[in-house]
């Protein structure tokens, strides 16, 4: 099967519209009825294009809702599998066109050009929920900071003091996980910090979090605070022993820039070390991050060598890290903040796909994040890339 062949098939109009139809907000607290109406779109897409159609439904804690994993799977039984993953939930108060309907876009295109054809293996594409955060705990923290007048109705806050103590608390938790320290180590120590800044409903809300953070350990995190619904869908994909080849993880793909140090890097990495194509300064944001770990490292190669495919050439970065998971977990835990991370730690090849989210879009996790900041030549070009790969692996 030419390859040339497939990827001139590519539609930039398709992601377009794909985009347009789920262009608007999808959170489980204040739009739960926009990310289940999210879910059935992508289910009804796959059947449309005749893939066998699975939905995993789940539910958590502190919350009496139903959500669903949706996957199409193109030629099932074989050996093997190939994955191709996205995840279609948001945060409030966005409809979160690079995060991630990129990538939900782009899986749905890179799906309907491969139905098309006979390919010989099989190729699963997968749209996870509740990547963002666990809604439980949020509709938790939600209603205490309603019932302390802290926020409104839609969930933000009130006041620009309290949405600025926020921020800090969110880079104070950055700055000491990096440290090794736990979140009830880094919970107590915010409150230590600022205690004389802090109003008493402030302090009794941040206090709050310890209900959730002595439940968990650094390692039990991922699962529990974010990535709910693709560590379930690993957990029950593992204990039935499907052959997983790789994975192809699409998180964030929509976002360039040509201004001078749009890019940024998460501290103690340096982007000289990584091979490169066609990038000729790093802290310019026009290209795409391939980011594995030590068992994803041949899969990060190919994808690394299909950029360069003369019909695609698609400025890239492979940013492979010779860790696994635990070692990563420890020392670069902002290389854990996808769905790439559960598989990851069960030791299966995964890459994220990825513009890298906050360290290159000024409008990640905004209500600015919206379609007409996306590049769709660059979306075009990941998706020829993703089939270009998933046909050669």
């Amino acid at each position: 099967m030419k390859v040339n062949e497939l990827i001139s098939k590519v539609n930039k109009e398709n992601i377009y519209k794909n985009i347009m139809n789920l262009h608007f907000e999808r959170n489980p607290i204040t739009s739960y009825e926009n990310l289940i109406k999210s879910g059935e779109y992508i289910s009804e897409q796959f059947k449309y294009l005749g893939l066998q159609v699975e939905e995993q439904e789940f539910k958590v804690e502190y919350l009496d809702k139903s959500f669903k994993n949706i996957s199409g799977i193109l030629n099932p039984g074989k050996d093997s599998e190939i994955l191709v993953t996205s995840h279609y939930d948001h945060i409030m108060g966005s409809p979160g066109a690079d995060d991630n309907l990129s990538g939900v876009s782009i899986m749905l295109e890179v799906a309907r050009i491969l139905s098309e054809k006979n390919i010989n293996k099989t190729i699963r594409f997968v749209s996870f929920t509740l990547e963002e955060g666990h809604p439980g705990i949020q509709q938790e923290l939600y209603n205490k900071a309603l019932s302390l007048g802290l926020y409104n109705q839609e969930g933000i806050p009130k006041s620009l003091d309290f949405a600025e103590k926020l921020k800090n608390y969110d880079k104070f938790y950055t700055e000491n996980r990096l440290r090794g320290m736990n979140r009830p180590e880094i919970n107590n120590s915010f409150l230590q910090h600022n205690k004389n800044d802090l109003s008493s409903s402030e302090f009794e809300f941040f206090d709050y979090r310890k209900v959730f953070d002595e439940k968990i350990s650094k390692f039990s995190s991922i699962g529990f605070y974010g990535l709910v619904g693709s560590t379930k869908w690993v957990e029950q994909d593992f204990v039935n022993s499907n052959n997983i080849k790789g994975v192809i993880n699409l998180e964030t793909c929509g976002f360039t820039s040509i201004k001078p140090h749009s890019q940024n890097y998460p501290p103690g990495l340096n982007p000289d070390q990584f091979p490169k194509h066609n990038v000729i300064d790093t802290t310019i944001g026009n290209y795409v991050f391939i980011v594995s770990d030590k068992i994803s490292l041949g899969l990060g190669q190919d994808f690394f060598k299909q950029t360069q495919h003369s019909e695609i050439d698609l400025s890239s970065m492979l940013f492979g890290v010779p860790l696994k998971f635990e070692e990563i977990l420890k020392m670069m835990v902002d290389l854990l903040r996808s769905d790439h991370a559960p598989f990851w730690n069960k030791e299966i090849p995964a890459l994220m796909i990825t513009d890298s989210a906050n360290f290159r879009n000024p409008y990640y996790h905004t209500g600015g994040d919206v379609i007409g900041t996306l590049d769709f030549n660059f979306m075009e070009k990941v998706a020829q890339t993703v089939i270009a790969t998933t046909i050669s692996y």
